[in-house]
């Protein structure tokens, strides 16, 4: 079959089945049937094709809502991208500053630490001290320390923090202070025994306590009044305890004993004037060595003079029994030679004594007036020995004259 009657073939298949009778009338009335199928399928098609012009009219306002929308979301875009870099500049710029801070934050930790006492220390300097230790003059002297540097930091520009800083570390530091002198004084307040126990912690407290002269003389006078009893009791002793036939009191400088033997000597005023004044004298030496000890870590000017008022009260509480005593020999004796005798033991003490003491102290000033008193009972004593010579010599002359 040539190859162009294919179409004309299907045409007549797809007619076939409107020619089922092949009559004229069919025949004829063939091509207005076919016009109409035709027009029936354009009609179809027409209608097809308009429900897909209505889909595509829908399609294209869907297609347009969605590039609207797309171009919101791309002009949206463009603006959160600009924001985007605007953020990314600024966590770069907070991230720069967050080290910063971290930095400043570490030098403040180290500046705090170095410039503020501890809660440790400050803990351990405000507390009451039951018995002062290492610990609590280890952070001592880390508080002041601190303070010192508090000092050098006002020269700066930070002066809120200097003085805040210094505040802080001057407030903690006189606390610890007060603390310091009440254990001082109870502890000088105990030494009221022949031979005071003075530790080494006691001495480390007095010279700490230099940096508060006020509380250190307030200290000293506790000390001294405690000395003053223990003195007095030791003198006393000597004046009036009797063993079997004499009395002993301990040299409190070098351990050893004393021995006067009162019921004796006391035929011999000569002897007992000189072993009183050597008692007080062995008495004042040791309480100077005693301060001497007490005082041996304080360095300052101060100390010098405290230490001389210490010692005169001290010794001050001897001068009442040691002028009554002396007196009471002085006077119930009118012998030249006694007195001559006493006279010259109380200069050699009075030198000896200005060695010890400074010359205005009141036991010096005590021994100068009982000095005085012998010197004027030796001169009246003279005297009247020279008067009652003179008068015996004109009786014997009177009696010469008239043999």
């Amino acid at each position: 079959m040539p190859e162009n009657e294919g179409p004309l073939l299907n045409g007549l298949d797809s007619i076939f089945p409107l020619m089922a009778n092949n009559s004229i009338s069919n025949r004829r009335t063939l091509r207005s049937n076919l016009e109409k199928i035709q027009l029936n399928y354009y009609q179809d098609l027409l209608t097809s094709f308009g429900d897909v012009k209505k889909r595509l009219d829908s399609l294209d306002t869907c297609i347009n809502s969605i590039l609207e929308t797309c171009l919101r979301v791309n002009g949206t875009l463009t603006s959160v991208k600009s924001e985007t870099v605007c953020l990314v500049e600024e966590a770069q710029q907070l991230k720069s500053d967050s080290k910063v801070a971290e930095i400043k934050a570490y030098l403040l930790e180290l500046l705090v630490g170095s410039y503020q006492i501890s809660a440790k220390d400050a803990q351990i300097l405000s507390s009451k001290i039951s018995h002062a230790d290492d610990t609590f003059f280890s952070a001592l002297l880390r508080g002041k320390e601190i303070k010192n540097m508090c000092k050098d930091l006002l020269q700066s520009n930070e002066l809120t923090l200097s003085c805040s800083l210094m505040n802080e570390a001057t407030e903690i530091l006189d606390t610890a202070y007060e603390n310091l002198y009440e254990w001082v004084q109870n502890e000088c307040m105990k030494q009221v025994q022949e031979t005071p126990e003075i530790s080494p912690y006691l001495q480390r407290a007095l010279s700490e306590l230099q940096n508060k002269p006020v509380l250190l003389k307030y200290a000293l006078d506790e000390y001294a009044g405690a000395r003053r009893k223990a003195s007095v009791k030791s003198f006393l002793d000597v004046l009036t305890v009797e063993l079997d036939s004499n009395s002993t009191v301990r040299n409190h400088s070098v351990g050893t004993v004393y021995t006067m033997d009162i019921r004796e000597k006391s035929r011999d005023h000569g002897r007992l004037v000189s072993d009183v004044l050597a008692c007080v004298h062995q008495i004042t030496a040791s309480e100077k060595e005693y301060i001497n000890s007490l005082s041996k870590d304080c360095h300052d000017t101060l100390i010098a003079d405290l230490k001389i008022i210490c010692l005169d009260t001290i010794t001050e509480s001897l001068c009442s029994h040691l002028k009554l005593n002396i007196e009471n020999m002085l006077v119930s004796h009118h012998d030249a030679v006694t007195l001559y005798k006493m006279n010259n033991i109380m200069r050699f003490y009075q030198h000896t004594f200005r060695s010890l003491i400074k010359s205005t102290a009141s036991l010096n000033l005590c021994l100068d007036e009982v000095q005085k008193l012998c010197k004027r009972l030796l001169l009246s004593t003279l005297k009247q020995f020279v008067k009652q010579t003179l008068e015996q010599v004109r009786i014997s002359s009177y009696d010469f004259l008239f043999c």
